[in-house]
């Protein structure tokens, strides 16, 4: 029964969270900086993957990487997607959707390697007994910073790669010229919003941390 129930705890959570993602994607779709919008829905996709892990934060990408899709085909994101797709349709689908699942995942897995239980400090009583453990503030606030950090690095990452890879001669038709295309990547489709989207995360870290304190005492999940 108390699985079950925390099953379900956990299905309520992520529905919330892939709501905020859908209304985030949208509201970001027109926040734009050349060809690419800015992603506002990592900061959620980054709770989700502390509070329940790796496959947690990997469906929030999915979810993520869905809209993106949709907008894409209604034409909603100015074109970019459907370019991409008369370029190389599986390429698209396979960029949309694995540079979010991945950025979920891995924000996931960093959380989860630094509040791993060897790293809990002990509390120790006068007789040099182990009293209890406990993850220290520190701790959490680094687990929170470096998640944060691993999931726009890794969405732009595998973007740029996958640009660069699979849609060379859309990179060359923005770039205009060979010589320029992969900086035109770089700092013009890339760089600038990974910067943006890596400063709101950073910035946002702090109250992702305490949120994620808050969520996990009301929630009842175990540290």
């Amino acid at each position: 029964m108390k699985k079950k129930r925390i099953e379900t705890q956990q299905l309520v959570v992520l529905a919330i969270l892939s709501a905020i993602i859908v209304v985030l994607q949208f509201v970001s779709g027109y926040i734009r900086i050349g060809a690419v919008s800015i992603t506002l829905t990592l900061v959620p996709i980054v709770l989700g993957a502390a509070l329940y892990g790796v496959g947690s934060g990997a469906f929030l990408g999915f979810v993520f990487g869905l809209v993106v899709f949709i907008q894409g085909m209604a034409n909603l994101d100015g074109g970019f997607i459907q370019l991409l797709m008369q370029e190389n349709a599986v390429a698209t689908v396979l960029l949309c959707f694995g540079k979010a699942i991945a950025a979920g995942a891995a924000s996931g897995a960093v959380y989860r390697l630094f509040t791993r239980k060897r790293l809990i400090a002990q509390i120790e009583d006068a007789n040099g007994n182990v009293t209890h453990r406990i993850l220290t503030p520190e701790r959490r606030a680094l687990a929170a910073v470096l998640a944060g950090a691993v999931a726009p690095i890794t969405n732009t990452g595998i973007f740029v790669l996958g640009m660069a890879i699979f849609f060379k001669n859309t990179t060359l038709a923005l770039a205009g010229t060979e010589t320029s295309a992969i900086a035109f990547l770089i700092l013009v489709m890339a760089g600038t919003n990974f910067l943006l989207e890596f400063a709101i995360n950073m910035v946002l870290a702090p109250t992702i941390q305490r949120v994620i304190l808050i969520s996990k005492k009301t929630l009842g999940i175990k540290a």
